[in-house]
């Protein structure tokens, strides 16, 4: 979390002439007079007015300025909040042109991050992964939650181009490292936009169960495409688990798999974070839901009970979750299912009383009706 971001101390060389550059920073009025020292771990350090040392995270910049590199200044432009709406095109265009990068040593890694965000806006997949590896390679810690989420329509050759990229970095990134378990992610993803749902869930089984080992120490970064931090250690492992688990919980699943994601979840329960517990009680809940569809007659009545105990739990401790909504209605779905017909119509009731926008609330209405 943003909170929790860690203190960068910067070491690197001063640069020999002094540059008028400017940075921008969400929230602060612009740094002008700068000089760019540095770029690296999602971090970028510049000294104010030849005195000051300061290094902020690359996702608050709002917009670099560098004396003498127009092509990268007009790419800011394009996209700065300040501009209106980004061009982000002419954006990508403008970081294409730049080529002189070797009396700023620190001007390559800067476009890199840059161009990544734009790279995604504009839905270049194969691109963006690209753009994106390399910066995994060198900056795991910090490029690992920059994955890029826009791919192109289904069947077309930027995405297999993409999927072909993102295979053959998992033969050379390890596994269980932040990178290795980014890019398997990304991968999964791709897979289901490509409609290969049983790579896709493999992929996903093999996540649900594998921790993430975090390569280093680095800082808690956050994301360039929306602005999430970047999680190391136990807090990123069971994320993790918890998101390829709700990859495979899904109406239609087989059953072994609900059960593998719903065992993995209650493994992992006292270790998520309250932000996370909603997410994990939902999922459990919806999990026990599905099984108890296809449980025999011994099993089903305890699984249906189960999942709405899970689902109410959500909405009794965690009212305002996204899940709560959604939790509700499947708690009265299970007492339906049971025969708790009085039960049943209280939830959806207050389904449509409490979450009216959501689309919740319209399988309710409907529900009530019948």
């Amino acid at each position: 979390m943003w909170k929790n971001l860690p203190a960068v101390v910067v070491v690197s060389l001063v640069l020999g002439a002094a540059r008028a550059d400017e940075i921008t920073v969400k929230g602060f009025p612009p740094y002008s007079g700068v000089q760019i020292i540095n770029v690296e771990k999602g971090m970028i350090s510049f000294r104010v007015a030849g005195r000051n040392l300061l290094a902020r995270p690359i996702a608050e910049v709002e917009r670099v300025q560098i004396t003498g590199v127009e092509p990268f200044n007009e790419a800011e432009k394009a996209i700065s909040p300040r501009s209106g709406d980004p061009d982000w095109p002419k954006a990508v265009k403008g970081y294409d042109a730049i080529t002189d990068m070797q009396s700023r040593p620190w001007l390559k890694r800067l476009v890199q991050y840059r161009r990544l965000r734009a790279l995604d806006q504009t839905a270049q997949f194969d691109r963006a992964v690209q753009e994106w590896l390399g910066l995994l390679k060198d900056e795991q810690d910090s490029a690992a939650p920059l994955v890029p989420t826009k791919a192109a329509a289904k069947g077309s050759p930027a995405n297999q181009k993409a999927i072909a990229l993102l295979e053959a970095a998992r033969q050379s990134v390890e596994g269980k490292t932040a990178g290795g378990q980014a890019v398997a992610q990304a991968l999964m993803q791709a897979y289901r936009i490509e409609g290969a749902t049983e790579k896709a869930d493999a992929l996903a089984a093999e996540l649900a169960g594998a921790p993430a080992r975090a390569p280093g120490t680095g800082p808690k970064t956050p994301g360039g495409n929306g602005g999430k931090p970047a999680l190391s250690g136990a807090e990123g492992e069971v994320l993790a688990r918890i998101q390829a688990a709700e990859t495979l919980i899904r109406p239609g699943q087989k059953p072994d798999l609900l059960q593998s994601s719903l065992q993995t979840l209650q493994q992992n329960l006292r270790r998520c974070t309250e932000s996370d517990l909603p997410r994990a009680l939902f999922l459990m809940g919806k999990a026990e839901i599905l099984l108890a569809e296809t449980a025999g007659s011994d099993k089903q009545r305890a699984l249906y009970v189960n999942g709405g105990l899970n689902c109410m739990r959500v909405v009794a401790h965690f009212p305002d979750a996204v899940e709560a909504s959604e939790a509700l209605l499947l708690a009265g779905k299970a007492n339906l299912a049971i025969g708790n017909q009085q039960a049943a119509q209280a939830a959806f009731n207050q389904v449509v009383k409490r979450y009216g926008d959501s689309q919740a609330a319209q399988e309710a209405k409907t529900l009530l009706k019948k």
